[in-house]
């Protein structure tokens, strides 16, 4: 989306649909000729945020012109409905989502929130506050730009935020909040006399601690009325660092200056985590179950998997 590719991106998420859809694959990477006898789906899940804000109503436009009578669910929706789930049906409060920069800027969680809460009869005001992780997927996945596990110094390559990024600018003032991890490489410095020169961030903790505390950041400018009741990982690469996440928020709602503590009327005392995989599966489980598909047998096909 950040390169405003947005149709391509639709044209893989429908070919993907097509191919799951069909009969036919490739055995092997360069084959001249496909393979048949590939049992079509009977439901698709959208695994991915970003594509399901981008690509799930196009794939259910094609499957109502079609009259394929196949179900698509999607991350987003799932992880909606877990959020509100945290709250009472007359209950105001607060709703962060930390999802990938894509995912933010389609704004599928924000309309996901508004049409859910009406759909579900919740009555009370949320705010819904968004922080968009740049650079934790691709920290998890590895990818050169943003870590490398055998750095030592400052790297040129690197895209993630220091004291140099305008877009992701790590904050000189904010360094005692961030309580980056030191440990090893995790932290990347370069000094110029006794001043740091420039910072960058070599560990998915740490990228998860700069997020949560911008997300601090927002709820404190924004003045939200409510503390924040319910943090939805809106990217499937979070959940893998759940602890992480768990560990910082109650880290910063113990955090103090001059004897006050600094975000305790922005974070609540138990704030609920929500992996929309799990809402997802539930979900999944429940439709199959409803209409009459699940495998209620005592024996399991093998699994059959595509790239």
């Amino acid at each position: 989306p950040s390169m405003g590719k947005t149709a391509f991106l639709e044209e893989l998420i429908l070919r993907d649909a097509l191919f799951l859809l069909g009969g036919k694959y490739y055995l092997n990477p360069g084959d001249s000729g496909w393979q048949t006898g590939k049992p079509p789906v009977k439901l698709i899940v959208i695994a991915c945020n970003t594509a399901t804000a981008y690509g799930k109503h196009k794939i259910e436009e094609m499957l109502s012109q079609t009259g394929i009578p196949v179900k698509v669910t999607g991350v987003i929706d799932a992880g909606v409905k877990g959020a509100l789930s945290c709250f009472g049906k007359e209950e105001s409060g607060t709703v962060a989502v930390m999802a990938t920069a894509g995912t933010v800027a389609s704004c599928g969680y924000a309309s996901g929130f508004h049409h859910h809460r009406e759909m579900l009869g919740y009555t009370g005001e949320f705010d819904i506050i968004q922080q968009a992780g740049y650079g934790i997927a691709e920290a998890i996945d590895e990818e050169p730009g943003f870590i490398d596990r055998q750095a030592t110094r400052v790297r040129e390559q690197y895209q993630g935020p220091s004291f140099r990024n305008p877009d992701w600018q790590i904050s000189r003032e904010l360094l005692p909040v961030y309580n980056f991890n030191t440990e090893g490489n995790a932290l990347l410095l370069e000094k110029e006399g006794d001043e740091w020169n420039n910072i960058q961030l070599n560990s998915a903790e740490n990228y998860v601690r700069y997020h949560l505390v911008h997300l601090c950041e927002q709820l404190k400018n924004k003045q939200v009325t409510k503390p924040l009741k319910s943090l939805v990982l809106g990217c499937t690469h979070y959940p893998f660092h759940v602890s992480v996440f768990r560990s910082v928020l109650q880290e910063l709602r113990e955090l103090k200056s001059n004897g006050e503590f600094v975000s305790r009327h922005l974070l609540g005392d138990s704030i609920t985590l929500v992996d929309p995989a799990v809402n997802t599966a539930m979900e999944v489980h429940g439709w199959l179950r409803e209409n009459g598909l699940l495998n209620s047998s005592q024996t399991v096909s093998p699994g059959q998997f595509y790239i």
